[in-house]
């Protein structure tokens, strides 16, 4: 049986970063890729990464579209969906070469197979050949990711029905599209094909798109997704799908109950969240409790088990590589007692890759309302922004909340060009919890877009 100072459980955003961080403190460590097929987990292989392409290629062809607005006659053509995704995969494909040669760098094992605890410490290890082995380690972190949840009465066929994590490899042509859910993915992809050309329709259960962020700005987007003609249903839900003759018939219904509605669609994406993906590991005989579907863990990350960590979507966080990569970096620490600082959760930059993208930080108007803070709020729009002018960009807008006492600012959402870039301006803002004057005092070049952030930390 291998013996190991570590050993991490999923070869994602978390489980790598855990195997990265291992090793620079010296220890041995062996990973367990639970897709027994490519390092990168969900998000490099079927999820962040590509739809991101996708969203890129729409994006260009946009600009292309409005061309004439900048002075340049252009033919726009039409979009090639088998080379937008064939640019996908080389994408995945460059970013998958370039980790594998940093963590092979490392001096990392990989070794692909279904893992199953046999004990705390020792894991079982079946490989697609039916063959298995026994690893036992000083310390395991659970990083198995996550997978798409499944919506009663709704079952996929390979066809014309697919969860949100097959589109790219099921092939991206479609006509008539029914996208269920409005949360980050359903709106990147109903983005997507609303820019291509594609007839959307998104149903989302929720009375609003993207329900966690601030409500203005998803008011926002769904203004700008009908403008778009994307066909948006909030407080609706998709109750049944039947497949005759090439295409799917949809019965939509309101959540509250009342109105029904049938539509056939070419193709329907269901994008109704991801699940923790921590079933068949055996966690009961590594004595690792669970609570609503998530492993329980500690500000140290370490799960009911001593010397047994969880990471990434598999605990109750944001489900975002970004909090993956912090919380991995943390349980490798943790596992050989380094005192670092915990995950400050409120300050995790959050980005959803719509058109227009939408990105936040820190409370939400609603959030601090809630907590029994007064609040103030102030915004700034992209309209009165020289550089969006200039690159005629100009929907959007800024939005922050301060403490009506302290006038410290809380929370920061944007919806506009360039939003997931900006957060990062905003984010530090927050973390240093400044006042709106000394936020007012931060110098911004000219012109440029980050002058939004200049105009909601002025004092009114």
């Amino acid at each position: 049986m291998k013996k190991r100072d570590i050993l991490i459980i999923g070869g994602g955003p978390a489980g790598y970063t855990a195997a990265a961080r291992a090793r620079d403190l010296g220890h041995t460590v062996a990973v367990i890729e639970l897709g027994e097929e490519f390092i990168g987990g969900a998000c490099l292989n079927r999820g962040c990464i590509p739809v991101k392409s996708l969203i890129e290629s729409a994006l260009l062809y946009e600009k292309i579209k409005k061309s004439s607005q900048f002075g340049i006659d252009c033919e726009a053509g039409l979009p090639n969906m088998e080379k937008i995704k064939a640019s996908a995969y080389s994408n995945i494909s460059v970013l998958r070469k370039n980790l594998s040669v940093y963590l092979a760098g490392k001096g990392i094992e990989f070794i692909y197979g279904r893992a199953s605890f046999i004990s705390p410490k020792t894991v079982e290890v079946k490989n697609s050949s039916g063959g298995r082995e026994k690893i036992s380690a000083d310390a395991v972190v659970i990083a198995s990711g996550s997978q798409p949840k499944p919506v009663p009465g709704i079952i996929t066929d390979g066809k014309h029905i697919f969860m949100s994590d097959e589109v790219l490899a099921s092939g991206i042509n479609a006509d008539k599209i029914l996208i269920i859910g409005g949360g980050y993915i359903g709106c990147e992809l109903a983005s997507f094909y609303a820019a291509v050309g594609t007839d959307v329709t998104v149903a989302e259960f929720l009375p609003t798109l993207l329900s966690s962020e601030d409500e203005e700005v998803s008011r926002t987007l769904e203004q700008v997704f009908k403008k778009k003609g994307i066909k948006v249903l909030t407080s609706n839900k998709a109750e049944s799908l039947k497949v005759s003759s090439g295409s799917v018939t949809a019965r939509i219904a309101s959540s509250a109950g009342g109105s029904v509605k049938e539509e056939s669609f070419s193709r329907i994406i269901v994008c109704a969240g991801r699940a923790a993906a921590i079933e068949n590991l055996g966690l009961d005989r590594a004595g690792v409790e669970t609570k609503n579907g998530f492993i329980k863990v500690d500000k140290n990350m370490e799960t009911t088990s001593a010397g047994i960590y969880a990471a990434g979507d598999v605990v109750d966080s944001p489900m975002l590589a970004n909090v993956a990569y912090r919380e991995g970096m943390k349980a490798a620490e943790s596992a050989f007692l380094l005192n670092t600082p915990e995950i400050n959760y409120n300050l995790v930059p959050k980005v959803v890759f719509s058109i227009p993208p939408v990105a936040s930080v820190g409370l939400t108007e609603a959030r601090a309302t809630a907590a029994g803070l007064k609040v103030k709020v102030r915004k700034s729009f992209y309209k009165a922004n020289a550089k969006a002018v200039i690159a005629h960009e100009t929907s959007g807008f800024a939005k922050a909340v301060y403490d009506g006492l302290s006038d410290k600012l809380l929370g920061i959402s944007i919806i506009g060009e360039s939003a997931s870039e900006l957060i990062h301006v905003a984010s530090p803002l927050i973390a240093a919890g400044m006042t709106a004057e000394e936020a007012n005092r931060i110098m911004y070049a000219h012109p440029t877009l980050a002058e939004v952030l200049a105009e909601i930390t002025a004092k009114e």
